[in-house]
């Protein structure tokens, strides 16, 4: 069962329990925290409203009509709250000790560090339609894996053509290599991707040549891990 981030109480008592405990700090700290007598007043009447349907829905008198009502005046505070949360609490006015006394938790002001990626992006190739080679990867993790520094791969390659000066006029592209490569360093065409399987087309032109290809993960922090073993596949 996924856990549930949100702030709001989910039971109506508690929800009421802590409009109230708002509605009084407001009386105290409102004016510090540039909160408008008017919207205490609103928030108030809200929570008398709420208030009253709930004792009537708890009593032998409740009717469909009731429950309806008590639904649409809770959401009615609770989307209150929620505007007062979203456009009223913020630092440098309130303190940690301020969302404590609210009842909510202390916002986080300090970045998380991502780490540089240290697994490595295993490809292979996958036949679909002409011109199209389908780029497939797996991950092998590192003993110092972290899943937090890998955003997507990077797919480097390029195409071995005997003249690649006379095919780059000819297609346009710029990414062709007189001989196989040495290093992923040699691979000019980039792509990034986020999925398992990314198609890259080619033009008719390179029909028969070979691609080589180099992946690596990387994130959106620029951290960049170590290349995996390059792989080349002929353009169908």
């Amino acid at each position: 069962m996924a856990k549930n981030t949100d702030w709001m109480p989910t039971r109506r008592h508690e929800q009421l329990a802590m409009a109230k405990n708002w509605a009084s700090l407001f009386a105290t700290k409102g004016t510090a925290w540039e909160i408008d007598t008017g919207e205490t007043m609103i928030l108030n009447t809200k929570i008398t409203k709420a208030e009253e349907v709930m004792k009537i829905a708890q009593s032998s008198e409740r009717t469909d009509s009731t429950t309806a009502l008590l639904n649409m005046r809770f959401k009615d505070l609770c989307d209150f709250m929620r505007f007062l949360r979203q456009r009223k609490f913020y630092k440098p006015l309130m303190t940690d000790a301020d969302f404590i006394d609210l009842g909510l938790k202390i916002p986080d002001t300090i970045k998380t560090t991502v780490p540089a990626p240290t697994d490595i992006a295993r490809g292979s190739i996958e036949l679909t339609i002409r011109y199209v080679l389908t780029v497939k990867h797996e991950i092998i993790e590192s003993p110092h894996s972290d899943a937090r520094a890998n955003h997507g791969v990077r797919v480097n390659y390029g195409v071995v053509a005997g003249d690649p000066a006379a095919q780059a006029a000819v297609t346009g592209k710029h990414y062709y290599l007189a001989a196989s490569p040495h290093s992923p360093d040699q691979l000019a065409a980039d792509e990034f991707t986020r999925r398992k399987r990314h198609a890259i087309a080619f033009p008719a032109e390179d029909s028969g040549k070979t691609a080589w290809f180099a992946l690596r993960v990387e994130n959106g922090k620029g951290g960049k891990g170590p290349w995996g073993e390059m792989f080349s596949a002929i353009i169908p």
